[in-house]
């Protein structure tokens, strides 16, 4: 049995790999069924026409095969050109009876098949295989794609016309195919280093091509779920840590200017600005939104140290067992946490936008809490002591006046050990008068009324202490009185009176 016209013409062009004859082919035949169909409506008219629709197809094929071919050595630049050719004639007779449309979509398809075989190829490990599996894949994708994408500025752009656009065509395909890409890898994507690696290859290798995009933004919320369940964690092992040091008796670690500390506890402060500072080049704004989610955390961790902490060291002071050694272990363990909060306090209020006053109360309430306990414990101590000096038998003993003395020694020794609480934040308003009282001292030419000058300067500080105030005076006018001699007429209220 004969075959049809059409299809004898696609299959000599194919083996041939001609584009120029099986475009000839598609301009002689298609206007012939358009013409025939009054005449002749037969099964020959239905047939030649399903051929004209395979030759089309057929034609499409090969712009796919020559988009394909330019991106192997060596480039044919001939077929490329002739293929331009035909896109642009095919658009010309859009309107004509007969012939089929999509001839550029097509072309964009080829690139687009051509990229994802070019993004399938790229090899990719497995997590057991290589810890760093996906950093490794990026890295050789980013190349890959960056190399492709040069090559098409350098070869293939000049060969088209400019209406074709080509290397943005190009970014364009790249980027879906690396969309669609990305979204297959969140699928085996479970750990936040890895989140990081996604994160950090299309803001560092696309820029602004992805900003606002639905998958960066996909990739942000799933990195910050993995970074919260990964600082929830590190929260959780310090809590085991430290229960450690408890159980085993441990000393606490000491600071080179020797105040008792907690590494464990003041390495959250690090662990906050190390994730902060992974995103410092990727998004500012995620890392604040990091930062708040670390903050936020911290609020529960409060209470459930303060928990475990009493539960864990309440056998030091009641046991059968204990000593005046455990006695004091007690007490360096408050102050060591008293110290180690004070110092996370002090590190996250720099994060002033994210800085939460529920944390603030929590870290307040926490160490407030711990110095009372300590206060109690000491007074509890005293109590016994202190009530036998309240009778006449210290007369005759100094045993309970010893007792005393020596806790409020050992008291103080463990309290030289605690840091003074951070400075709170302050607007200085208050200090705005100083200028303003301090010139007018400066600018007096009578060293008479420099008293009077003072007095403001009293009122405005009234806890400002004597010594100073007389100080400040003598240096300012050169008075040559003694102290008491300056001050024998009272600047000071009763009430307000401080001597150095």
């Amino acid at each position: 049995m004969a075959q049809p016209l059409a299809t004898i013409h696609l299959e000599v062009s194919t083996q041939a790999g001609d584009l120029q004859e099986d475009y000839e082919s598609l301009l002689s035949d298609p206007q012939e069924p358009q013409g025939e169909q009054n005449s002749s409506p037969d099964k020959d008219l239905v047939n030649k026409e399903k051929d004209i629709n395979k030759l089309f197809k057929g034609l499409k094929n090969k712009i796919s095969e020559v988009v394909r071919s330019s991106s192997l050595p060596p480039l044919s630049k001939e077929p490329l050109v002739y293929m331009a050719h035909v896109i642009l004639e095919e658009e010309k007779r859009h309107s004509e009876p007969g012939t089929m449309q999509g001839w550029r979509e097509s072309w964009k398809e080829a690139i687009q098949d051509r990229v994802r075989d070019l993004v399938k190829k790229v090899p990719l490990e497995s997590r057991e295989k290589n810890v760093s599996w996906l950093a490794v894949h990026l890295g050789i994708l980013g190349k890959t794609l960056e190399e492709n994408l040069e090559k098409v500025e350098r070869d293939l752009v000049n060969l088209y016309p400019p209406d074709f656009n080509v290397l943005e065509t190009y970014e364009s395909c790249h980027r879906e195919a690396v969309t669609e890409h990305v979204k297959d890898l969140l699928e085996r994507v479970t750990k936040m280093k890895d989140y990081h690696a996604l994160l950090e290859f299309l803001v560092h290798r696309w820029g602004t091509d992805y900003e606002g995009s639905e998958i960066l933004q996909q990739i942000k919320t799933l990195f910050c779920q993995s970074q919260k369940e990964d600082f929830m964690s590190s929260l959780g092992n310090i809590i085991v840590t430290e229960q450690v040091v408890w159980k085993l008796k441990e000393r606490p670690e000491k600071t080179d200017d020797g105040f008792f500390t907690s590494s464990a506890l003041t390495n959250i402060c690090q662990v906050v600005e190390s994730y902060k500072s992974s995103l410092k080049g990727i998004d500012a704004n995620l890392g604040s939104s990091v930062v708040r989610i670390c903050l936020e955390e911290l609020v529960p961790f409060c209470k459930r140290f303060e928990e475990t902490f009493s539960e864990n060291t309440s056998f030091l002071l009641t046991s059968e067992h204990s000593d005046l050694l455990d006695i004091c272990l007690w007490a360096q363990y408050h102050i060591t946490y008293i110290n180690s909060f004070h110092s996370i306090k002090e590190h996250v209020q720099c994060y002033r936008n994210t800085y939460s006053v529920e944390l603030e109360k929590q870290l307040d309430g926490l160490t407030y809490r711990l110095s009372q306990k300590l206060m109690k414990y000491f007074q509890k101590d005293f109590k016994p002591f202190l009530d036998a000096m309240m009778t006449k038998k210290w007369l005759r003993t100094e045993k309970h006046f010893n007792e005393v003395t020596s806790r409020i020694e050992i008291f103080y020794g463990l309290c030289k050990s605690m840091r003074a609480p951070p400075v709170q934040g302050s607007s200085l308003n208050w200090l705005l008068p100083l200028g303003d009282d301090l010139s007018d001292i400066i600018g007096t030419k009578d060293e008479k009324n420099t008293k009077d000058l003072l007095i403001p300067l009293v009122n405005h500080f009234p806890d400002i202490r004597e010594i100073l105030l007389f100080s400040a005076a003598s240096l300012i006018t050169g008075l040559k009185n003694s102290k008491g001699t300056f001050l024998q007429a009272p600047i000071y209220g009763d009430d307000c009176m401080r001597s150095n």
